[in-house]
């Protein structure tokens, strides 16, 4: 995450909400606004009464479906701001370094220019490199890319591993016994859902500090 990106992760896994009256089931639905930041999906509340428990295990997997899809659709989004401001940066620098180097070679043919400007650019140039470097657009841009593909990864294998479930259990209603485990089963794929977006936020934060102990000692070496 950036500095102003603060990305909680879903919780590890479902836990009993209070007992309704019925089941509830909470099918995924797509927001209407995107959310500044990742905050964390209230669990849905279900009945777990042996009536309801088919319908409240279906609750849940929509629960921890949803939640992949709503990370996995942030970091989408996020990305694409990321790598415009990285472009736009990258391709400055370029130009400003570009016309820096070339701009004493055309001063030497025309009385009118004046080479010293070359400096200026060079300057414009490494400012360009060092706002990219500093507000980490470059990073974040390859973080979110990463951290995306992970959360479709894990997106992928709990959708197939619930189609497979589906398929081996056809019109049976499952046990209290099969529930629980089935249950269990989307709590660790929560848990991995929640932890490919720490892992990302963990990286952030490293490169945060990073960064501030550079700009540190580069001010530390000035007032020497």
């Amino acid at each position: 995450m950036d500095v102003d990106d603060v990305a909680a992760a879903p919780p590890a896994g479902p836990g009993p909400g209070p007992v309704t009256s019925g089941p509830a089931p909470a099918a995924p639905s797509s927001p209407r606004k995107r959310e500044a930041d990742l905050h964390p999906g209230r669990f849905p509340e279900l009945s777990w009464a042996d009536a309801d428990l088919t319908a409240s295990l279906e609750a849940v997997y929509h629960w921890v479906e949803g939640e992949a899809i709503r990370a996995a659709t942030w970091y989408l989004h996020e990305k694409k701001a990321k790598s415009r401001w990285s472009r736009a940066l990258r391709i400055l620098a370029i130009l400003f370094a570009t016309a820096g180097a070339a701009l004493p070679f055309i001063a030497a043919n025309n009385g009118a220019v004046d080479f010293e400007w070359g400096y200026v650019l060079l300057a414009l140039a490494a400012g360009a490199v060092a706002m990219d470097r500093y507000f980490g657009f470059s990073t974040a841009w390859m973080r979110y890319m990463t951290a995306e593909q992970a959360l479709q990864r894990r997106l992928q294998e709990l959708q197939f591993a619930w189609a497979t479930m589906l398929i081996n259990r056809g019109t049976r209603v499952p046990s209290a016994h099969e529930v629980a485990a089935e249950l269990e089963k989307l709590a660790a794929a929560a848990a991995a859902i929640g932890e490919e977006v720490r892992t990302e936020t963990m990286a952030w934060a490293e490169e945060f500090q990073t960064n501030i102990g550079e700009l540190r000692s580069i001010a530390g070496r000035r007032d020497t």
